[in-house]
């Protein structure tokens, strides 16, 4: 039990450690050294195209599966009507 407690404390001072070094980083800001932002509507423009681009790949692509599984199941049709006439004749 009492491992598991010193595990626990090692595993959260290893975690919180950055926290409390980092702590006294902190720097005003100063709009002079300000960097170029890009604007976050311009993500989203970006995030919803990607998207919808995959949704559209992936019903192109069950379209494209499923108008191979309609030709596969005509030709099958096609087979099981000629062996049914070669077996009335």
């Amino acid at each position: 039990m009492t491992q598991k407690l010193y595990a626990l404390f090692a595993a959260l001072c290893v975690l919180l450690a950055p926290a409390l070094v980092h702590a006294d980083d902190y720097v005003d800001f100063d709009p002079s050294k300000a960097q170029k932002t890009v604007s976050a509507p311009l993500f989203v423009i970006i995030a919803y195209s990607a998207i919808w681009l995959v949704v559209l790949l992936f019903a192109v692509m069950l379209l494209r599966h499923q108008r191979a599984i309609g030709d596969e199941l005509a030709q099958a049709q096609a087979r099981l009507d000629e062996l049914e006439d070669d077996d009335d004749r």
